[in-house]
């Protein structure tokens, strides 16, 4: 029996059990078979298992994966939750889901750290640029060809989305060369080309960016 593996006296286990199940929120499933379970529960219960013995550490391996956005936010809150009470390591691909989680971060890349520390930390340690979102009412392959001659093209990535409305958000990730002055100067040269400029925000890089840019610098190392 899972107690007697443990080491856990029989007298308490029930009671460690009730306890991971009100922090899971199994209380509407309890006593239902597992497979008769939605995925998102599986997940919780697998976690209940994991908490009932109270570890001081937890690891989740990919503990969102295939389930559906409701189950996601669910698993997430959750973590937030154990991680108040003790130490969770969070693994995983989907690197979005490693911003929100995350107090501290480790890239991994072929087996070798290559980056650790807190998420500013991580965020700041390269000099890759920042990132500007922009939203315009205009975008014409006319005005993009103005901005490539305007702006060193090899120091601008531009990825832009259609929008409803037939407005169009520009995610600009600026070379190293670009400063302050070289943000201002691309605002105004959306102003003076009539682009219909909506939106103009700056924001740090995301880990998406700042993992691909550690396999740049292996191939060059």
């Amino acid at each position: 029996e899972i107690h007697a593996l443990k080491s856990q006296e029989k007298k308490n286990l029930k009671q460690q059990v009730q306890v991971a199940i009100e922090k899971c929120h199994l209380e509407k499933v309890e006593g239902k078979l597992l497979g008769n379970l939605s995925k998102g529960f599986r997940q919780r219960v697998g976690i209940a298992q994991a908490i009932v013995f109270d570890p001081e550490i937890i690891i989740f391996d990919e503990p969102t994966n295939g389930l559906d956005p409701d189950a996601i936010v669910e698993i997430r809150n959750l973590t937030r939750e154990l991680g108040k009470e003790r130490t969770v390591l969070f693994s995983s691909h989907i690197l979005s889901e490693v911003e929100l989680m995350c107090d501290d971060i480790t890239i991994i890349r072929d087996g070798k750290i290559a980056k650790t520390g807190t998420l500013e930390e991580v965020q700041n340690s390269y000099e890759i640029g920042k990132v500007i979102n922009a939203q315009l009412l205009k975008w014409t392959s006319e005005v993009q060809s103005k901005l490539s001659s305007h702006f060193d093209i090899q120091a601008l990535e531009v990825k832009e989305i259609k929008l409803e409305g037939d407005s169009t958000h520009l995610e600009i990730k600026m070379g190293q060369a670009f400063d302050r002055q070289k943000k201002a100067e691309l605002s105004k040269f959306f102003i003076e080309h009539d682009c219909g400029l909506l939106f103009f925000e700056e924001r740090k890089p995301h880990l998406e960016d700042i993992f691909h840019l550690t396999a740049s610098q292996k191939e060059h190392n």
